[in-house]
């Protein structure tokens, strides 16, 4: 009796053990594929499309020096900041207009680039591949985590647990205007290496059209000061990245992520951020979606006369209708889906120029050129592109698929 159980109890053992022993082989090799899948997604290969613009020749221009952490060393000119926020999604992207900045870029060596990435793992991969790829180019990588101990003594400062409660878009706003701060403290330590009186900010998906200047856009900023928005929105648009409260307390009289040319003043910062340390709003960490950029306009336009700061508010429609020329009624009848969304520009690329009509195209181009706009959204048809292609003026298309410029 008890042979025929052990009997039993052998056969079951070896029964169970292979599959013990197959579980154990699947588990290891599951983790060994997760490391491998990790690992294939920071080396951050290119498509062929980004290869043939890091191919292009750009010219003469004179290779900067950078550490091995990716910022770029003393001695070089005094830069103006471009700050652009990123991560380890969006490289090829973000490659692809590093690509496109070294080839028309002019006065490179007065431009700084500071890609703001949100953890070490990134910092440590972007600034390996954009160092030796655009050695043209003054281009640092920095660490959100470390920035904010920097900037806001928020020393605990997690991306992963930013990003869960707040959301993409506030973790993108709190790259933006953090970067841009550390650039002005910097600037206000180290005033003959870096400007600390603009600063600009770009989204990472974007490419360069033609020649331009990073400092002829400050230069004609500072002359014209000019924040352009929509009036006449629903009250859902006019609100768009806005905490509640703050909506409350900066009344604004449209729209103000229309233009994507965001051009920071480092006096009005001091005031921004004081105003905002003194709000209750200091530590950036809200619910819903803001737009560091339109609480930065709401409070200049708010603040403009009595801060005595010299920027002039431009309603985007109304302005469309005076160059042209055109009627009240008739404008609101062509581009009715503008108005009620509140994004005229943004539909105008995505509905208007679509179809191709000469008299729509003239109109565009003539309101791109007299306020010589420097930034558009395009979006993916030939007509737009082509449109793109024509004008200018226009110097850097932010898209999600810039593919077809």
């Amino acid at each position: 009796m008890h042979s025929a159980e052990n009997e039993k109890s052998t056969s079951q053992s070896w029964t169970v053990w292979p599959l013990i022993a197959l579980g154990i082989l699947v588990s290891v090799l599951f983790c060994l594929n997760a490391l491998q899948v990790e690992r294939q997604a920071l080396p951050l290969a290119l498509t062929e499309p980004e290869n043939r613009l890091l191919n292009t020749p750009n010219g003469s221009v004179t290779n900067f020096a950078h550490n091995a952490s990716g910022y770029a060393l003393p001695g070089n000119p005094r830069c103006t900041t471009v700050v652009i926020p990123s991560y380890i999604g969006h490289f090829g992207a973000l490659t692809r207009f590093m690509a496109s900045l070294s080839k028309y870029v002019q006065g490179a060596e007065h431009t700084c680039i500071m890609i703001v990435v949100g953890n070490e793992v990134e910092h440590r991969e972007f600034a390996t591949s954009l160092g030796h790829r655009f050695p043209s180019l003054r281009i640092e990588v920095r660490n959100i985590e470390e920035l904010a101990c920097e900037v806001w003594r928020h020393c605990t400062f997690s991306s992963r647990d930013y990003l869960s409660r707040s959301g993409k878009f506030n973790y993108q706003s709190y790259k933006k205007i953090t970067g841009v701060l550390y650039a002005k403290n910097r600037a206000r330590d180290f005033p003959e290496s870096h400007n600390g009186e603009w600063f600009v900010v770009l989204d990472s998906e974007g490419v360069a059209l033609r020649p331009f200047s990073f400092e002829q856009w400050t230069q004609e900023f500072a002359r014209d000061r000019r924040i352009f928005y929509s009036k006449g929105l629903s009250m859902l648009r006019m609100g768009a990245g806005m905490p509640e409260k703050m909506g409350e307390i900066l009344p604004a009289p449209g729209y103000f992520l229309e233009y994507c040319q965001w051009i920071f003043e480092g006096r009005v910062l001091d005031d921004f951020v004081e105003f905002f340390s003194t709000s209750g709003f200091s530590d950036w960490n809200w619910k819903g979606d803001l737009f560091v950029e339109v609480l930065y306009y709401r409070f200049l336009y708010n603040r403009n006369i009595q801060n005595n700061y010299g920027y002039t508010f431009v309603d985007i429609p109304r302005a469309f209708m005076e160059v042209n020329n055109l009627d009240d009624g008739l404008v609101h009848k062509v581009f009715k889906k503008g108005f009620r969304h509140g994004c005229f520009l943004e539909h105008f690329c995505k509905y208007f120029l679509r179809s191709g009509d000469p008299d729509i195209s003239t109109w565009a181009k003539n309101f791109v050129d007299r306020y010589s706009l420097r930034v558009l959204r395009p979006f993916s048809h030939p007509a737009v592109f082509k449109f793109f292609e024509t004008v200018s003026s226009v110097q850097i298309a932010i898209s999600d698929d810039c593919s077809g410029l």
